[in-house]
């Protein structure tokens, strides 16, 4: 007697675990998607973010359902914004929920954009199986803050649309440790279409990071009379030449 025609082309099989269940399709298991804490709106496969809540966190925690993982997995989370962020790849040990920390410049550098979330778990034979897709939108400042720009060392801030005269301030941030290497003084931002402000880090600053990469990036005092919260400009990612 002949076998059942495959009519699918697929071998699809599933396993329950306690807590979870999830499915295997061609020897490749579907993950659900990350989930973030901190979102103040979910959907199914899509959360929001708003500055207001996140305004003094350096991190981001993003959980992943790793309550099925095998504990000799390893699972590695990939934020996919302006650039792509890979956090380390780590060991499962345990199954069970596990939070990645995303870190700050991350999130301030997709402010009014979209961001997709997923994750993967690379299991003992090096086989990827990749997580059903997050998309994480960072809800929009009232106007767009654009990175920096240098010229040697002049970093300089564009307006970006604001009325009346805000302040602005720029820092500069070594990749490699996270530490601040230089914040300047603040300085006006006129309401005029084509001014750009310009802030010099001093030679001793410049001279000791050349070699090294950077962010760069300004923060806006709207209304600095009424002490009104900060708004953070996407990165400037460059090295010091």
């Amino acid at each position: 007697m002949n076998p059942p025609a495959d009519t699918a082309g697929s071998i699809t099989s599933e396993v329950t675990f306690p807590i979870r269940t999830y499915r295997i399709i061609n020897g490749r298991r579907t993950l659900a998607p990350a989930t973030i804490p901190k979102a103040y709106t979910k959907q199914p496969g899509h959360e929001f973010l708003r500055m207001s809540d996140l305004y003094d966190d350096e991190e981001l925690s993003v959980e992943l359902p790793l309550s099925s993982a095998q504990g000799s997995d390893r699972f590695q989370l990939i934020w996919q914004g302006r650039v792509t962020w890979e956090s380390e790849i780590q060991a499962v040990g345990a199954p069970g929920v596990k939070v990645v920390r995303v870190p700050r410049r991350e999130f301030i550098d997709n402010v009014g954009l979209d961001v997709q979330v997923t994750y993967v778990i690379t299991d003992t034979t090096g086989t990827p199986h990749t997580s059903e897709r997050l998309t994480v939108t960072v809800d929009p400042y009232p106007y767009t803050l654009v990175p920096p720009q240098i010229h040697d060392k002049d970093v300089t801030v564009q307006y970006s649309g604001q009325s009346g005269t805000h302040i602005a301030r720029v820092d500069v941030v070594r990749f490699t440790t996270g530490d601040r290497i230089w914040q300047s003084d603040w300085q006006p931002m006129f309401d005029q279409q084509n001014y750009w402000a310009t802030f010099t880090i001093p030679n001793n600053v410049y001279n000791a990071n050349i070699g090294n990469p950077v962010f760069i990036n300004y923060a806006i005092n709207p209304a600095p009379a009424n002490g009104s919260t900060l708004m953070f400009s996407r990165y400037l990612r460059v090295t010091l030449r």
